[in-house]
């Protein structure tokens, strides 16, 4: 492929599409949920099923199914951020568009059942990608640090063309230029989200399923950690999972506590870019599985301590506020 040709066609993309959503007002206003302050840009994301669109074509028509799916997503999510749709109606769509993407996996099997539990496990993914999606830059730098990981394993484990891989990496970096930074020109939307949570699945399935090596699926793990977590927690509190909250430790460090939302975003991909290399470090060496749950293990526990922390730390500054509050009160 002509790569030049992607990264001219992802700005062109990106610069034209902010310029009509600027016109047309399809913009991210900010609430009380928000980490952002000022009305933005949203959709942003459009740019990778259009850019699934051009490598189709100019890769022999591979992989059709793949394409149909991550195009069915991208239109309902890319409604869903203009004008909101049912949850149950993306849920839906979303398992449809899982469906006909396994049809592009080789060697997948046959059992029922364990197709239902990765459907399940990758409509999971795209829904925790999506949640994820918070803060500039955290969406496309851990994409970066995940798509990076699967273009080293590839060369390892040849489980898919390299020039799909390539080709969403030169994609994210160009909206990266829009979306990482202090003020952000662009969001992703959930079509940008969702859509490039869809590849990461299409990709990380293709490998487990040649690979055989399900210790591969850790290439997600510390987004998996937040999401599942701050799903578990929100669950016991009683709260509804399926709207807008500001409760994954990303969102308290930087709302909460005043981090930099690009070096909180760094935090992540870095962290993630560590352990998959530990993992691919391990397939080489063919280390003992107990390893991986080790690795695993310590991200999790690191995980609960940092956020129990913070917890605590919010509270003791709240209760040391109404208490200033209360003696001033008193005072006049």
């Amino acid at each position: 492929m002509n790569y030049l040709s992607v990264a001219i066609i992802s700005f062109v993309t990106l610069f034209v599409y902010r310029r009509l959503a600027l016109r047309l007002g399809i913009l991210d206003q900010p609430n009380k949920r928000s980490s952002h302050t000022k009305p933005t840009v949203r959709g942003g994301g459009i740019v990778f099923p259009i850019l699934a669109i051009v490598w189709f074509v100019l890769n022999d028509y591979q992989y059709p199914f793949f394409l149909s799916g991550i195009l069915l997503v991208a239109l309902v999510s890319f409604t869903d951020d203009l004008r909101g749709l049912s949850f149950k109606l993306r849920l839906l769509t979303q398992f449809a568009a899982v469906a006909l993407m396994f049809l592009d996996v080789n060697s997948l099997g046959s059992s029922w059942i364990f197709l239902l539990a990765l459907s399940i496990l990758s409509v999971g993914w795209l829904n925790a990608y999506n949640f994820m999606d918070g803060i500039n830059g955290i969406t496309s730098l851990y994409a970066l640090s995940v798509l990076g990981s699967l273009w080293l394993t590839n060369k390892y484990v040849f489980f898919i063309e390299d020039s799909i891989i390539v080709t969403t990496v030169i994609t994210t970096a160009v909206f990266s230029f829009y979306n990482v930074r202090r003020k952000a020109l662009l969001f992703a939307g959930d079509i940008g989200s969702v859509s490039l949570a869809f590849l990461l699945a299409f990709l990380m399935i293709n490998l487990l399923a040649t690979s055989e090596y399900w210790f591969f699926i850790l290439f997600f793990l510390v987004y998996g950690v937040d999401a599942v977590i701050t799903i578990v927690e929100r669950l016991l509190q009683g709260e509804n999972i399926f709207e807008a909250h500001r409760s994954h430790l990303y969102q308290q460090l930087c709302n909460e506590f005043g981090w930099k939302h690009l070096q909180v975003a760094f935090i992540y991909a870095g962290t993630q870019l560590l352990i998959s290399a530990l993992i691919i470090t391990g397939y080489l060496f063919k280390m003992p599985g107990y390893t991986y749950l080790i690795v695993a293990f310590i991200t999790v526990a690191g995980y609960i301590l940092l956020k129990s922390n913070l917890r605590r730390t919010l509270k003791t500054r709240t209760a040391l506020i109404i208490h200033d509050e209360g003696k001033n009160n008193s005072q006049l």
